[in-house]
């Protein structure tokens, strides 16, 4: 009882070292924002379970901070700082087995990139950043902490939008402050007083509009004043300019007078002139009209005879089509009986060497052998089956594609006879009849070479249902007659001796741990092949936002830095993390638009060598398991690696059982 107690004391010693840096962002709003961060001291780290403190720091002069979350639990680590919205990590310290937390060396850490503060906006959600940001959990796979993606994922996703939204609020609040400096350049200072109160509603208490509001009201002053003394000045200067306009007037009453006179007999002599001109004009384009109607006629039967030319070609190229499809589906069949056919000879040969050997072993190779056959046979008559299918779909499509470009065509052609029977009268109408009927005509023939299509096709599906119900009455009867055989042979397999009983058990037994040993391979290569893609488009998605970010023009918005910056680091016992931040060598970056949020993570030689390092010791102190685990992770950083590859050779033959 006391091994026990001293035992599970032990295994709570460890703690989860978490680290980070805080800085603040602070904005300058004018015409454009513009943003400076800087590290903080003194900002507030509480490690809470529920409403209580577990741990508690501040950070230091470069805004650095190290928290130790204890073992067994579930804790929010919250960042806070005056004035600026709190940020919320959660971390569960569970899941560590026993035999990992017994490890003396077992010193788990995380390190969280970054957290920026920065004030609140008026007007902005910030009701998703009482959500925790990251979520940290222990990963069996790496034996360490790391952050859960798909909640990274969301949390970035609830920084980004708010990030968005306090981006339009600052473009609005910026664009209103450069319209009205525009319009106070202009002059137009009621639209300039109007557009700096715009902004001083939008963002209370910000410099700016304040400090340019003043100006625009004694613009406005300056304007009444000259207003009024316009005023005095032009009313001097209204009665000398009366008398001179009456006397204008009655001068130019005199000319006015004259010039109608004479523009009278001008007009008139012109109205003859134009009168001319337009008869001229009328008599042109009546001419040009009849020329362009003619055209028209012309064009229009052009484009009929193109019309059935296109139909009568899209017709040929279907029935080219579907009788490849129809070859191609004899093609697959023959090739299908063949191959039926070699693998019943094949099967019968093993069945005769299996019936003059009389063993176990011979028994249960032609099991194997008949769920092969049975597997193929089905394999192909499912491929046949979908052959068929598909070519009656593709039939059916090119048959009602024809059919839809036949009602277009007959469309166009009846709006066509329309006008052209209301533009040209009796002569277009027989036309158009004419033109009618051999359309009629041709839609016959077409229904006529459809309905042979269909009871051609009708026939050939006839034909090869009856193959397939006489093939599967073949497949029956080879069934029962496969069937009585192995009931015979399992007859003889009874008075085997049990010598040779055990040693077709051993031979099993050694067949399924092979197979087991295989399946385990591959399902591990195959998740592993998985990750990979992720990562890869998880990566790609990286760079479209990078490029997407780098296109937002200068004048809208200055780049704004998401909140979360995550550092992916192995334990410090096994290999050491990468500290450095800004070196681009060690580091993966995320980015949407100019927006900043960081997932660290270890690449290339780093990882290959921290990998091997593990791998090496597991293999030394014979755990084999943990030594394969960390040599398929080095394979994963560097793929063609020989020497990893080797030593996974070994352990598979080690693992076999004896």
């Amino acid at each position: 009882m006391l091994f026990a107690l001293s035992f599970s004391l032990k295994a709570q010693n460890w703690k989860v070292k978490i680290s980070s840096k805080v800085e603040l962002r602070t904005w300058k709003l004018t015409t454009k924002p513009e943003s400076e961060e800087r590290a903080i001291s003194g900002a507030s780290i509480k490690v809470l379970k529920g409403t209580t403190v577990v741990a508690q720091t501040t950070s230091d002069g470069n805004g650095d901070f190290t928290v130790m979350v204890p073992p067994n639990d579930n804790f929010i680590i919250e960042i806070s700082y005056t004035g600026c919205n709190s940020k919320r990590f959660a971390i569960s310290t569970t899941g560590v087995p026993q035999e990992v937390s017994d490890d003396p060396d077992f010193t788990p850490s995380f390190s969280i990139g970054g957290a920026i503060m920065a004030k609140k906006f008026p007007g902005i959600d910030y009701s998703g950043l009482q959500n925790a940001l990251v979520k940290i959990v222990y990963l069996p796979k790496i034996k360490n902490f790391d952050d859960d993606e798909a909640a990274t994922q969301q949390g970035l996703a609830t920084v980004m939008k708010i990030a968005e939204a306090e981006q339009t609020l600052m473009q609005n609040f910026c664009g209103n402050n450069k319209s009205g400096d525009v319009a106070l350049n202009k002059q137009d200072c009621p639209l300039a007083k109007s557009l700096f109160e715009k902004a001083i509603n939008l963002i209370p208490g910000e410099p700016y509009p304040v400090e340019q509001l003043p100006k625009a009201e004694l613009c406005l002053k300056e304007k009444a004043d000259a207003r009024r003394k316009d005023s005095l000045e032009n009313a001097g200067k209204a009665a000398a300019k009366l008398a001179e306009e009456k006397a204008k007037k009655d001068k130019e009453e005199e000319i006015r007078i004259a010039k109608e006179k004479a523009a009278t007999e001008k007009a008139e002599q012109e109205k003859v002139a134009a009168q001319k001109i337009a008869d001229e004009k009328a008599a042109k384009e009546k001419e040009a009209a009849a020329k362009v109607e003619a055209e028209r006629i012309a064009k229009e039967k052009a484009a009929t005879e193109k019309a059935e030319q296109e139909k009568l070609a899209a017709q040929k190229i279907a029935d080219e089509k579907a009788a490849k499809e129809k070859e191609a589906a004899a093609k697959v069949e023959a090739e299908k009986i063949a191959k039926e056919k070699a693998a019943a000879d094949k099967v019968e040969a093993e069945r005769i060497a299996k019936e003059k050997a009389a063993t176990e072993k011979a028994e249960q190779e032609k099991l194997a052998a008949q769920k092969i056959a049975d597997e193929k046979a089905a394999k192909e008559k499912e491929a046949a089956a979908k052959v068929e299918a598909e070519r009656i779909a593709k039939e059916k499509a090119a048959t009602e594609k024809a059919e839809q470009e036949k009602l277009a065509a007959q469309k166009i052609a009846d709006e066509k006879a329309a006008k052209e029977k209301e533009a040209a009268g009796k002569v277009e109408a027989e036309k158009i009849a004419k033109e009618k009927a051999a359309a009629e005509k041709a839609e016959q023939e077409k229904l006529a070479a459809q309905k042979a299509t269909e009871q051609k096709t009708a026939k050939e599906k006839e034909a090869a249902a009856k193959i397939e119900a006489e093939k599967i009455a073949k497949e029956k009867a080879a069934t029962e007659k496969a069937e009585q055989e192995k009931l015979a042979a399992q007859k003889a397999a009874e008075q085997k001796t049990n010598k040779e009983k055990e040693a077709a058990a051993k031979i099993e037994a050694e067949k399924i741990a092979k197979e087991k040993i295989a399946k385990e391979k591959e399902a591990t290569k195959k998740a592993e092949e998985e990750k990979l893609a992720q990562e890869k488009a998880k990566k790609e998605k990286e760079a479209k936002e990078k490029i997407v970010g780098e296109k937002i023009p200068e004048e809208k918005i200055v780049p704004v830095k998401t909140e979360i910056t995550v550092v992916k680091k192995e334990p410090e016992t096994i290999s050491k993390p990468v500290e450095s931040t800004s070196n681009p060598g060690n580091t993966e970056t995320i980015k949407s638009g100019e927006t900043k949020h960081a997932v660290r993570q270890e690449l290339g030689a780093n990882k290959y060598k921290d990998a091997i390092t593990r791998a090496d010791k597991y293999f030394k102190a014979r755990k084999y398991r943990e030594a394969q685990s960390a040599y398929e992770e080095a394979l994963r950083a560097t793929p063609d690696d020989a020497y990893a590859k080797t030593k996974l050779a070994e352990i598979e033959k080690l693992l076999l059982p004896k």
